[in-house]
């Protein structure tokens, strides 16, 4: 009988991202839903210090150069402020202003756990807008990769998958973090885009780190039941690096879907300010924020 008792029911599931077959065999608070948590470093809130105190540690983000104190505090300097709009402050209330250098603090990135997946682990989502300037695709142009044809809102050859898995990665996690990471098969058939028919859908891919796709913004088992649920706020370092913000009370900023737009090849879907869903922009566009997402090790 106690044998019997360790098997527990089996539901398929099919996830935009991946299948995942199993159940959650671990109770533990650490993998309770809507739970947020910290893992990997990123330059976020505006800070001051004194550069004559610092020594450069020849680390990059986004071309800004990382330094560090005597305690090993991080801290990134932004030469000259990309700000999308006026009348933006930051955090603390002070003015964001375009051109102007600024300092910001590199800590621990807050996720929110939106999903369990049995043996795989949790997939988690960043609580807010990282960065921006990022282009989904850097050209409007069809190529031609391997003799196939490859549209502008291709996920598979985007310049922002190739950032979320080389750059981010390599900046965001130290080598153990990197570890606890898992590469996982991302669906990107038309099934997960917001058109039943959508030539521009792409093959899956395994990553490490990946954008949320339309189906996933719609599945309130993800937490996302209403658009209040799908609204996310640029950090003070996104700001400088041109992510758009809205003045509207509980607004936020725009962010990049993985999922292209099923009418013209350089339109890629995204998530609208108020966490509307009913918007695409161009593949060019750079104040679309980003929002990683990636699935943890248990």
């Amino acid at each position: 009988m106690k044998r019997n008792q360790k098997f527990f029911p089996v539901f398929f599931v099919l996830v935009c991202m991946f299948f995942v077959t199993g159940c959650n065999e671990n109770n533990s608070s650490d993998f309770e839903l809507n739970r947020i948590i910290q893992f990997g470093m990123w330059p976020q809130t505006l800070c001051d210090v004194t550069e004559s105190e610092l020594s450069l540690t020849g680390r990059t983000y986004d071309g800004n150069q990382e330094f560090s104190d005597k305690n090993g505090n991080r801290f990134v300097k932004v030469d000259s402020a990309s700000v999308y709009g006026t009348g933006y402050t930051f955090s603390d209330g002070s003015p964001c202003e375009r051109e102007k250098t600024y300092w910001f603090r590199v800590e621990p990135i807050s996720w929110r756990v939106i999903a369990i997946k049995g043996r795989n682990g949790k997939m988690i989502l960043s609580e807010k807008i990282l960065t921006a300037a990022i282009p989904y695709c850097n050209t409007r142009n069809v190529r031609s990769i391997d003799a196939a044809t490859v549209w502008p809102n291709n996920y598979k050859y985007s310049n922002i998958r190739s950032y979320l898995n080389e750059d981010f990665y390599q900046k965001a996690f130290s080598e153990e973090e990197q570890l606890k990471i898992n590469e996982v098969l991302v669906k990107n058939g038309e099934d997960t885009t917001s058109s039943r028919i959508n030539k521009f859908a792409c093959d899956d891919t395994r990553d490490s780190i990946f954008l949320l796709s339309y189906q996933d913004l719609c599945n309130a088992d993800f937490g996302f039941k209403s658009d209040a649920d799908r609204v996310k706020h640029p950090s003070d370092y996104a700001l400088v690096n041109n992510a758009y913000r809205s003045a509207k009370e509980g607004q936020g900023g725009w962010w990049w879907l993985r999922s292209p737009y099923g009418g013209v090849s350089y339109y890629a879907k995204t998530v609208w300010s108020g966490g509307n869903l009913d918007y695409k922009d161009y593949i060019d566009n750079l104040s679309m924020g980003l929002v990683p997402a990636l699935v943890m090790e248990k």
